[in-house]
């Protein structure tokens, strides 16, 4: 029977959609923020402007529609570096510096809050710099955030842990468990202490902090951050490289998660393998770029990857949306007319180009999927909000 057929957690299926990613909301500016701590954000006005031609679409035009985050709403990860020593209470931690975000960005929060307001589902998919997101505290907090006491619109505002599949129209998710830095060994459960203790931070998350400067000093210092990363890596001390406990954790965790978003099981614990990654892989490559300037990730080969799998079960979807990258792309998957699509939502923060991807400089990006008319397949488009004309341009 196709996968298809049973119904996602996401329902009801028709709405129209809008995913964007990586605003990367950092403290910088805001009151009480501390001196030295990069904020990458600087469009708030321009979010603020796009979150009322949304609301204004709404009000014209009735019916049920989503806005999804697909991860790095919020720089937490990076705060989190820049504090001199690790907290005592994680929860804590995580909900001062959520607070401190939502200070620095008040248009932000409000647009947010405006949105679900208008009747928009606001659909929050975690990402590495978010993570803790994954923590019920943490959520209930962004609720306050957005849209204080009131239950109707908190009940708008919905998580995501891993994957947002819209059953034969759309998989999505943020991305960074294709970049091996940033993977995290056991995605749904990312702390070994329960959901109040610390995250088991992969790589990526112990090498940012502050600069180790130019010359050869700020080399050996980068050069010493890196081996501390190495040697506080928790893929080193988790189910990496333990085939038992990845079973477990696939079979206990992942299979019943496959439910909820109407997956097959063993296509989902197949793409948790696709993404697996060795720590020696990992830091040969980390070192090779370190000494070339070369390396990257490419999000449109895992894309194809899931494609392959869910095609083989009979639960393709037209639309792989990915993120993180922060390279607005569209591309084929293969072949031939109506054939599915990878697409990236890009960034609102800091684009980055890359050779090879024409739109991969813009930002403010972000991927449309139309309400499909009777009969009618959805359509999905990668866009861009023009915040000086205030309109919204198709870019592919």
């Amino acid at each position: 029977m196709r996968n298809g057929s049973r119904r996602s957690e996401t329902e009801p299926e028709g709405l129209e959609t809008f995913l964007l990613s990586d605003l990367h909301l950092g403290a910088g500016g805001g009151p009480g923020a501390e001196q030295g701590v990069p904020d990458d954000f600087d469009a708030d006005a321009a979010f603020a402007s796009f979150a009322d031609s949304l609301c204004a679409r709404a009000a014209a035009e009735p019916g049920a529609r989503r806005l999804v985050v697909l991860g790095d709403l919020l720089d937490l990860l990076r705060l989190a570096q820049h504090e001199p020593r690790a907290a005592a209470d994680p929860v804590a931690a995580a909900l001062c510096r959520m607070d401190r975000i939502a200070a620095a960005h008040p248009d932000v929060f409000a647009a947010l809050g405006r949105l679900a307001a208008a009747g928009y589902r606001l659909e929050i998919v975690p990402g590495n710099h978010d993570l803790d997101l994954a923590r019920p505290a943490a959520q209930e907090r962004l609720r306050d955030l957005i849209c204080g006491a009131d239950p109707e619109l908190r009940a708008r505002v919905r998580f995501h842990p891993w994957i947002l599949h819209l059953p034969g129209v759309l998989y999505a998710e943020h991305g960074s468990q294709f970049h091996d830095i940033n993977r995290f060994p056991t995605l749904l459960e990312p702390w070994s202490q329960g959901p109040d203790g610390p995250l088991d931070a992969p790589l990526g998350a112990h090498l940012g902090g502050p600069s180790g400067g130019a010359g050869a000093l700020g080399a050996a210092r980068r050069s010493a951050g890196m081996t501390r990363a190495l040697a506080r890596d928790t893929r080193l001390r988790t189910i990496e490289g333990r085939p038992g406990a990845a079973r477990a954790y696939r079979d206990r965790v992942l299979a019943p998660y496959a439910d909820r978003v109407a997956l097959p099981r063993d296509a989902v614990q197949a793409i948790d393998r696709l993404s697996s990654a060795s720590t020696a892989r990992m830091t040969r490559r980390v070192l090779g770029r370190m000494a070339t300037g070369r390396g990257g990730y490419d999000l449109r080969t895992p894309a194809r990857g899931i494609h392959d799998l869910l095609a083989a079960r009979g639960a393709s979807v037209s639309y792989y949306v990915f993120a993180h990258s922060h390279a607005a792309d569209r591309v084929p998957l293969d072949g031939g007319a109506g054939a599915p699509s990878y697409l990236n939502t890009g960034t609102w923060s800091i684009p980055r180009p890359k050779p090879g991807l024409p739109l991969s400089g813009e930002r403010l990006t972000y991927v449309s999927i139309g309400r499909p008319g009777p009969g009618e397949p959805p359509v999905a488009s990668l866009e861009r909000w023009d915040a000086g004309t205030r309109r919204h341009e198709t870019l592919a």
